[in-house]
């Protein structure tokens, strides 16, 4: 603890100045930073902007707040400790510019990188959408799509309130992080910024003058690479084919609900239309389903509300007022005779029906985050799993993934399992351990035994106990060198088998921190409850999994698998199907496999079949 202070220390470019010399060095900071990116002369809408965030810093008395802040911010960057900016942040051009925030709030531009030109793209929601490979006419250099169109005034106001900096930090640094803020400079400069401490059943919360921070990470969910990652328009196509996943699909809200999630506009969108209330209702479904509204299109944060405002005449300082009544369930305090005429006056309707808005910084900076964390893949040696239907839709097996593959008893998880170890072993040469109890080495090997001549091919190993534990395995994966893992089953984990929800998270989070540190792909087989067995349909749900709320938060991606025939003697045997119900880099849906009966197996189907 005493080292990590120290660090800390050391990191501290404002511990001994004054107030004033603090406030000097960070504009310098901040205009060397914007100079960076955007040249020495830069466009007077960015200059502008500048000036009138900076104001509003100084005027809501948040200079020394954002000093520390930035601080911080290099410290957890430079110890590779994850974290991102929850609420209103990502709207301030500043706090981009210092690195704090991941999304640039400016309105969609082209920016030229040698030039430093700016063509604003005001007929787009976001600049990510922007038409790529775009050159500059002055110097020919490839132009970069950018902007996210958030008003910094969503977060610095106009002085009624006093802005509030959220950050969210791992779990595991809340004591060392608690000792660090005690010690902080920025104590000593304000006499009432001290450190608060909250806690309750499930994270401890502290505070710093106006810098709040709640510790609820999972380091073992976030990949390592983290803040090497970069998020920028190149990103859309994988971020689209994720969207279920970044958009937590498994939480309960109906996928169907919402059509057209075809930009990074309307991926943003889906997220504020979904934390809102009263944005999505009938009128609003009609709007989207029947008039071919895109969620872009619709209200789904306050932000929407002032630039509708401004679109109409307001001024700025109007226009945020009028945002903030509406972002509360309250009326426009204005309505203009041309806004009731005006063709987009369904908005005057919308407004009356909200009662609560998103901001719309909070989903750029979520999903920018949730893309650097485990979207995004870590490497280009990526593994497959031997079936093309699947893999395409994986994308490819990343180096630290873990795959949960769930199905009822005997509808062949195992057997497919088997079939993935087999492949990597004999075809891609791979390395594979399977982890598994003692009495179930018997029918490991037999399986085996139907898919070689030998009754263990020479890459497979067989690592078993009596009961499976995290601490073995990761014995075994200390002295033995593998490319992939198999674990047969999750219910075999002697915590886990005691049904406790909190072992069963603790297992999983162990099991992916050691995929991490190991820096190897995990198969997890786990048994799907008897719930199946119970709906008319028995096609498996991610909720058949057990304790699925502990299992599915530290999964990539859940396959579970459905044969008819289990169930009903009269259907076809060789049709079986896997759904992928969650990806952390692709689309889900059902991949149709093939069932042999003589080979005891699945296999890849017909093209025909792949294509359908």
């Amino acid at each position: 603890m005493v080292v990590i202070a120290v660090q800390m220390k050391y990191e501290f470019a404002f511990n001994d100045l004054s107030a004033l010399e603090i406030e000097y060095k960070l504009r310098q900071i901040i205009d060397n930073a914007l100079y960076e990116k955007y040249g020495d002369k830069p466009d007077e809408l960015i200059e502008k902007r500048i000036i009138d965030e900076w104001a509003a810093m100084e005027h809501s008395d948040t200079v020394l707040d954002v000093a520390a802040l930035y601080e911080l911010v290099i410290w957890l960057k430079k110890n590779n400790h994850p974290y991102w900016m929850r609420g209103c942040a990502g709207s301030s051009l500043i706090l981009y510019l210092l690195g704090i925030t991941f999304g640039n709030p400016l309105p969609p531009h082209y920016h030229c990188p040698v030039c430093h030109s700016i063509q604003w793209k005001t007929d787009y929601f976001d600049g990510f959408d922007l038409p790529k490979k775009k050159t500059c006419e002055q110097d020919q250099a490839t132009l970069i799509p950018d902007g996210h169109n958030v008003p910094w005034q969503t977060l610095w106001g106009y002085g009624e309130h006093i802005p509030v900096f959220d950050i969210d930090l791992p779990k595991n640094l809340r004591d060392d992080f608690l000792v660090i803020l005690k010690n902080h400079w920025l104590r000593k400069k304000e006499s009432d910024a001290s450190v608060s401490l909250k806690m309750n059943s499930e994270k401890l919360s502290a505070s710093l003058s106006n810098i709040s921070f709640a510790f609820r990470l999972e380091c073992s969910s976030i990949h390592k690479t983290f803040h090497s990652k970069t998020v920028d328009a190149s990103c859309v196509n994988i971020s689209l084919s994720a969207w279920q996943t970044l958009l937590d699909y498994y939480d309960g809200y109906n996928e169907q609900s919402i059509l057209g999630t075809n930009t990074f506009a309307d991926l943003i969108s889906f997220s504020g239309i979904i934390h809102a209330t009263g944005a999505w209702d009938d009128e609003a479904v009609f709007m989207n389903r029947y008039l071919d509204y895109a969620p872009s299109e619709l209200i789904a944060f306050r932000d929407d509300i002032f630039h509708y405002l401004i679109v109409h005449g307001f001024l700025e300082k109007d226009a945020w007022r009028g945002m903030n009544c509406v972002r509360k369930g309250l009326d426009l305090p204005v309505i203009t005779e041309e806004m009731k005429h005006s063709r987009d006056k369904w908005v005057l309707d919308r407004c009356k029906r909200i009662e609560y808005l998103f901001p719309k910084a909070h989903a750029v900076e979520n999903i920018m985050f949730r893309l650097k964390a485990a979207i995004l893949p870590e490497n280009t040696q990526r593994v497959s799993t031997g079936y093309a239907v699947i893999d395409d839709t994986l994308d490819g097996i990343d180096r630290s993934d873990v795959i949960i593959l769930g199905a009822r008893v005997a509808m062949g998880k195992t057997t497919f399992a088997l079939d993935v170890a087999y492949a990597l072993a004999t075809t891609a040469y791979k390395k594979v351990a399977i982890f598994t109890p003692t009495d179930n080495v018997r029918n490991i090997l037999e399986g085996l035994k139907r898919r070689a001549d030998t009754d263990c091919p020479e890459n497979i190993s067989l690592w078993t106990g009596d009961t499976l534990c995290t601490k073995s395995l990761r014995n075994k994966l200390n002295t033995n060198d593998v490319d992939f893992l198999i674990i047969d089953c999750l219910q075999s984990f002697e915590p886990v088998g005691t049904k406790n929800v909190e072992q069963v998270e603790t297992t999983m989070q162990e099991l992916k921190q050691l995929a991490k540190d190991k820096n190897v792909p995990m198969l997890v087989l786990t048994q799907l409850s008897r719930k199946v067995e119970r709906r008319k349909e028995h096609i498996p749900l991610v909720k058949d999994i057990p304790h699925f709320k502990s299992v599915v938060p530290f999964a990539d991606s859940i396959l579970l698998l459905y044969r008819e025939a289990y169930y009903d003697p009269n259907a076809d045997r060789s049709i079986a199907w896997c759904f992928i119900e969650k990806n952390a880099r692709g689309g889900l849906g059902a991949m149709p496999l093939i069932w042999n009966d003589e080979k005891i197996g699945f296999e890849n189907p017909a093209p025909s079949c792949y294509a359908e």
